[in-house]
């Protein structure tokens, strides 16, 4: 058996014309000509500034052998965008406040899954692809940056038991951007690689063990890059009668290399990283008893799904990751 659904939703200024369709392809392309062409030429400028966004995703699930494919697009057209308006004259910068036309932001992700039967998993293959166009004003020009990212990924993921739980997973992306605001920078093009694998164990006399690791990799080609590894880790012991009580010991960045940073591109393709003093290195003992059962959790692990370091310490993971454009 095989089932196949499309969501559309189109955005004009504050309506929204969400549609579900479903079964037939050739009734989606009949539905999408009727409702999205109307949204389209419905948009008309309000005092010369206009929004339009959209989104479309589509499913498809064989149930008869788990297979799935799963496809995102997105776009967003702003005219009257906020940009900023620099003036630079013999060293000094003035920076104001404009409104331009122009801004295009569009993105697509396409997901295929399926089982392996032999390990008991689940295997997954993210294909994705962004594109960007940003308008700007320097020194009396108008130009605009424009940013292609194209990246992957996969992830393999268990379903072997109650007691034994893993995940590995790599993502990879390439972006390149161009600008024709400041001919003094060149395009400013980075790789970012993060590579990672979660592992929880639980034993029937009710020791358990949790790790995870993730590894964060940003290369950029006019500027140093960053790297450094997280590694979180958790043992602890269930006991009395149900299970009720928990004594659990955690550590947080094994390897003290924890870093918090951020990237940002501006309007005029220039990279601004920014780098802020977090906490590194350190270990809590935690006991925890459990007043009431309220039935049986969706997760066996103590202290629930840990993946990315997030279940076994308060507040997750500390922030950190790849740039923010």
């Amino acid at each position: 058996m095989w089932n196949k659904r499309w969501d559309v939703m189109a955005t004009h200024a504050s309506s929204i014309v969400p549609v579900l369709i479903s079964h037939q392809l050739i009734s989606c392309r009949m539905l999408l000509t009727v409702l999205i062409k109307p949204a389209l030429l419905w948009v008309t400028p309000i005092c010369n500034r206009h929004t339009i966004t959209g989104a479309v995703r589509y499913i498809y699930a064989n149930t008869k052998n788990s297979n799935s494919i799963t496809a995102n697009v997105n776009f967003n057209l702003i005219d009257n965008y906020i940009s900023t308006d620099v003036v630079n004259d013999k060293g000094i910068t003035n920076t104001t406040y404009i409104n331009l036309n122009g801004y295009r932001n569009f993105s697509g992700l396409l997901v295929y899954a399926f089982p392996v039967k032999l390990i008991k998993s689940n295997f997954n293959i993210t294909t994705n692809y962004s594109y960007g166009k940003t308008p700007g004003k320097y020194n009396g020009i108008t130009g605009f940056v424009t940013r292609n990212t194209f990246g992957g990924g996969i992830v393999l993921s268990s379903n072997i038991s109650e007691q034994v739980d893993f995940t590995v997973n790599y993502d990879i992306n390439y972006t390149k951007t161009t600008s024709t605001l400041n001919n003094a920078s060149a395009g400013q093009n980075y790789l970012q690689q993060s590579p990672g694998a979660n592992l929880n164990l639980l034993s029937r006399s009710g020791w358990f063990f949790n790790s995870s690791i993730a590894y964060q990799n940003y290369k950029l080609e006019n500027a140093d890059g960053v790297e450094y590894t997280l590694w979180n880790a958790a043992v602890g012991k269930k006991f009395l009668a149900k299970k009720q009580a928990e004594l659990k010991l955690s550590v947080f960045d094994l390897l003290k290399q924890n870093n918090n940073f951020s990237q940002t591109l501006n309007s005029f393709n220039l990279i601004q990283t920014t780098t802020t003093r977090v906490l590194q290195q350190y270990f809590m003992l935690t006991f925890t008893y459990s007043l009431r059962n309220f039935g049986k959790a969706n997760n066996s692990f103590p202290g629930g799904e840990w993946r990315g370091g997030g279940g076994a310490f308060p507040g997750g993971r500390p922030q950190g990751g790849p740039p923010s454009f």
